[in-house]
Order: C-alpha cells, then sequence, then structure tokens
C-alpha cells in the first residue's frame, strides 16, 4: 500500500495525473481508510478537470472530515466545475471561514460570487486573492470585471493595465515553455545536439527557470560536456536551491570523478531536499556498495523500490548487492523485478543471467545471455558471457563462435582470447588454443590461467622441459595452484628430475 501511495506522490510531482490516480486508486483498494490518498486522488482528478468522479470521494472526505479547510476547498471547487455555482459558494465560503489565507480558496469564491452576480461580495475575496498571490494574472483579470460592473472604471482600467503587462511576460514564458518541451523531447529521441540548443534558446527567454538548466545540463551530459553540464547543474542550484535533481547529478559527476566523499554529500543533499527521491537513494548505495558498506547500501536500495516500484535500475542494484553476499536465489528474484520492469534492459538480464548461472541453471542463463546478444549484437562482453555460459554447458562449438566474435569485435580484451584459446583446447584443437593463448599472455603476461593451459599443451607434445619453464611461472604466480604443482611434478618426474617433483608433489 505505501509503495503505491509513493509511486502515485511521484507522478504527480512528474505530473503524470492519469497514472497518479490508479495508484491512490490501488491504495484505497487496499486501504479504504487512507484518507491522504482519497483528498490526493481528488486534486488530481481536478487537476484534469473530472468533476463528476472527484464528487463522491470530496463529499465522502468532507463529510468524515468537517474540520478541514482543504475538504470544502475541493468540494467548491468540484461543484464549480460542475456548475453547481451557489452550492460552491457555500463550501468555498465555509473554507475560507475556516482558513482566510488560501490563494484558491479566495479566488474560486470569488470567481463563483462573480458569476453569480454577487459583485460586492466578489470584490472582498478578489481582492484578498491579490494579497495573497500578487502575480495572479487570472485574479487580476476578474477583479477588473467585477470593478467595472461595479462602475469602478478608473480602478478597473489601471487593473487591466497590470493584467496587459503580465499576460505579455506570461506569452514569453509561454515561448520558453513551449522551445523547452520541444527539447525534451528531442532529448528523449537521442537527439542531444538539437536540445541542446533549444534549451539555450529558452533559456534566452527565460533566464530564470532552473529546471531548464537542469535539462541543460542532462543534454550536455549525452554530449560528453562535462564543463558545461557541471556549469548548468550550479546555475540549476543557484536559481533554486531546494531543487534536488541537479544535486544528485553533480553527485554522479563526483563519483565519476572518483571523490567519494564528495558524491556522498551531494546524494545526501538532495535526499535532505528530497526524502524519497529514488535515484538519489540508489546512487548513495552504489557509493556504500563500492566502499564495501554492504548493510547500508542494502538498506538504501530497498528504500528506493519502495519510494519508486517502476524503478528498475534500484531493483538490479539491490539483486548485486544481494550476489556480492552469495544470497543468489534472493539476488534473482529483486533482479528479475527489474527484467519484468523492462525486458530490454541490458543491465539487468545480464545480471539476472550471471546469478542463474551460479545458481546451477545454465539453461536459463544462456537463454538471458541470447537475448543480450539479440540487443547489443555489437558488444564484446555480452557475445564473451554467453561464450562462458555456452562453455559450462559442454556447448563448444558454438560457445568457439561467440568467443570469436567477441576477439573480433575487442582484439584486445584478454578474456575473449583466452577463453577462445580454452575451448580451442577442451576441442583438443591445441595449435590454435596455443596461438589465442599466447595472444592473451601477450597483452597479460602475468595470466595464470592462460600460462597454465599453455603447459598443458606444450606436455601434451611431450615438451616436459618446455611445459615445466611454464608451469614454474604458474607457481610463481599461484603458489597455491595445486593443478599446476602436480603437472610440473609430472614434467619433473618425466625429465629424470624425481627430487624435484617430490618437491612439487608434497606442496
Amino acid at each position: 500500500m505505501c509503495a503505491h501511495f509513493n509511486l502515485a506522490t511521484i507522478y504527480t510531482q512528474q505530473k503524470r495525473f492519469r497514472e497518479a490516480i490508479e495508484e491512490y486508486q490501488e491504495t484505497l483498494r487496499l486501504d479504504p481508510s487512507h484518507d491522504v490518498a482519497r483528498l490526493a486522488m481528488v486534486k488530481a482528478l481536478v487537476i484534469l478537470s473530472e468533476f463528476d468522479e472527484a464528487q463522491p470521494l470530496i463529499e465522502d472526505f468532507a463529510r468524515r472530515n468537517p474540520k478541514d479547510a482543504e475538504a470544502f476547498q475541493f468540494l467548491g471547487i468540484t461543484y464549480r466545475g460542475q456548475g453547481r455555482l451557489a452550492e460552491a459558494a457555500t463550501q468555498l465560503d465555509r473554507a475560507v471561514r475556516m482558513q482566510p489565507d488560501v490563494y484558491d480558496s479566495q479566488y474560486s469564491l470569488g470567481f463563483v460570487l462573480a458569476k453569480l452576480g454577487k459583485s460586492r461580495e466578489a470584490l472582498e475575496h478578489l481582492q484578498k486573492a491579490l494579497e495573497l498571490k500578487p502575480d495572479s494574472s487570472e485574479a487580476r483579470f476578474q477583479l477588473a470585471s467585477v470593478l467595472r460592473a461595479l462602475d469602478q472604471t478608473t480602478r478597473a482600467n489601471a487593473e487591466l493595465k497590470v493584467f496587459e503587462k503580465q499576460k505579455q511576460a506570461s506569452v514569453s514564458e509561454n515561448v520558453a515553455s513551449t522551445k523547452a518541451n520541444q527539447a525534451n523531447e528531442n532529448l528523449r529521441q537521442g537527439d542531444a545536439q538539437r536540445a541542446a540548443i533549444i534549451y539555450r534558446q529558452s533559456l534566452e527567454e527565460d533566464p530564470n527557470n532552473a529546471r531548464t538548466y537542469y535539462n541543460l545540463a542532462l543534454a550536455l551530459e549525452k554530449l560528453q560536456d562535462r564543463d558545461g553540464e557541471r556549469q548548468a547543474l550550479n546555475k540549476a542550484i543557484e536559481l533554486d536551491p531546494n531543487l534536488s535533481l541537479p544535486q544528485n547529478q553533480l553527485g554522479l559527476l563526483e563519483l565519476e570523478d572518483g571523490k567519494a566523499a564528495a558524491a556522498e554529500a551531494r546524494f545526501k543533499t538532495a535526499l535532505s531536499l528530497d526524502p524519497q527521491f529514488a535515484e538519489a537513494q540508489s546512487n548513495l548505495g552504489v557509493l556504500y556498495g563500492q566502499q564495501g558498506k554492504t548493510r547500508e547500501a542494502e538498506a538504501l536500495f530497498r528504500q528506493a523500490v519502495e519510494n519508486n516500484p517502476q524503478y528498475a535500475q534500484a531493483y538490479v542494484n539491490l539483486g548485486l548487492i544481494l550476489a556480492g553476499q552469495d544470497r543468489f536465489s534472493e539476488a534473482e528474484k529483486e533482479i528479475q523485478n527489474a527484467v519484468r520492469i523492462e525486458p530490454n534492459q541490458v543491465r539487468a538480464l545480464t545480471a539476472v543471467a550471471m546469478v542463474q548461472a551460479r545458481l546451477g541453471r545454465g539453461h536459463d542463463a544462456v537463454e538471458n545471455f541470447l537475448k543480450v546478444v539479440a540487443l547489443t549484437p555489437k558488444s564484446p562482453e555480452a557475445h564473451l558471457n554467453l561464450g562462458i555460459a555456452l562453455a559450462d554447458q559442454y556447448n563448444l562449438e558454438v560457445a568457439l563462435v561467440e568467443f570469436s566474435e567477441s576477439t573480433r569485435l575487442a582484439p584486445a580484451s584478454v578474456a575473449a582470447h583466452y577463453n577462445k584459446g580454452r575451448s580451442l583446447f577442451d576441442l583438443r584443437r591445441n595449435d590454435e588454443a596455443k596461438s589465442e593463448l599466447e595472444t592473451a599472455v601477450k597483452l597479460a603476461p602475468e595470466n595464470a590461467p592462460a600460462i597454465y593451459l599453455l603447459g598443458l599443451i606444450e606436455k601434451q607434445s611431450d615438451n616436459a622441459r618446455g611445459s615445466a619453464e611454464l608451469l614454474e611461472k604458474v607457481v610463481i604466480l599461484e603458489p597455491r595452484n595445486a593443478d599446476a604443482l602436480f603437472v610440473l611434478g609430472q614434467d619433473y618426474a618425466g625429465l629424470g628430475k624425481n627430487a624435484e617433483a617430490i618437491a612439487r608433489w608434497r606442496l
């Protein structure tokens, strides 16, 4: 229930009112007594002008909360939206008497009274509304209309003159808003360059819009303009110190720069401004996970998925922190939540496949790695992971195909060359295996597993001396490698060096 309510709150903050209403409905289904959710749902319905749906909810709320001014405010606004002006006036008057310093109640009552022809009564409330919100063009326009109805022409004209100035300023803001919305769409479609241009045009019209500076920073992030991104984020904070989003984004920049303390401070600032900010909770959890603070990280990831049950990345992060503690069954459950939310999220599919492999469910792991390869066919890591999963299932020929593709896409990948060499060795294609393993060692001279296989290849070629030389390198790198010590003992025995052989076997 709490999760549905929190998600609805997030949707409301994002102005996704239809989705918010659905979550409020689910909250009320689970807990019909949740009046906070009921009133919040009414507000969302009113914003969408769905007054008939709002009516029974707000009437029920007002009946059970007779001392709540907001109940009568929204009951009056609902009746106003239905055209029931006299009833609206009664309820709004009640709200104003209970709480006189609320702009929406004063304005709505003044508006309704003006429509009922009660201009003198309306005047008082519209004047009060303007005192509460001096930049309200709607209240000023209605006040001018009432003054004209009362033959106070001079005052009416003065108010209209101010109204016209506000309207002109509003036009500029609307132009800026239109441009910003266009830029948002460009960014969503992946055209960060165009988005950045339009955001800057929007800021010329509306230079004090902190949110647009934040969005510009996101576009600049896509363009890898880190200095520009940081400047835009700092400007957003300068304009609106209470905006949590740029604090979180700056935290990510600090994290990328390896400045853990600065990143932690940014994430904590974001959470102080918005305690239910799931992304900041998840990011702070990632930082704590890197620092080995697994308990704190797990708690933050769980808070993040509670506050935003549709945040797939937080489920992935939670699963990874659980997997790091060998809690693989729990990890799979959490990562599967991410896959259900975003079926094509590569990181989630990769993580769940790796966990399934650790659980001994190789077939499931292969299926998910196949999906990752289909989604990212040019990713050497995707082909490498699929190849390893196939090799674990003894499907060596198909695994070899994947390793070959991985080495083609990433010729400098040590892991790709090693695994290709290992598969060729298991297929008894030693000459080809030797070439791949030597490449792996050339790229990483201390790659003990690759050197070990090269030692085995020399042994199988009856080159005990060459095998021994290679395996001695392995045991220097890995003194407790029992397999290497055992084969090395065999090499020395074959060379007639029984004392050396016995010494290696004792080890």
